[in-house]
């Protein structure tokens, strides 16, 4: 049985989602290999979290321990 397209949509999106999780830095490209989606599918379904805010900002989580720095 073929999935609906919201349940595709919903799918895609969560592939995307963990990938930037943990590549924040890659290309569209390379998130779109990664996942198997076209880039453009990608990147409109990253300017689409964006817009309703379920993403937002990339950012560099820094280890203090490396950078000799205590909390």
């Amino acid at each position: 049985m073929p999935k609906s397209s919201k349940e595709k949509i919903a799918e895609d999106e969560q592939r995307i989602i963990k990938e930037i999780k943990t590549h924040a830095k890659d290309s569209i490209s390379s998130i779109a290999e990664k996942c198997g989606c076209s880039r453009q599918a990608v990147w409109r379904t990253i300017k689409r979290l964006e817009e309703n805010n379920t993403i937002w900002g990339y950012s560099a989580i820094v280890d203090d321990e490396k950078l000799n720095l205590k909390r």
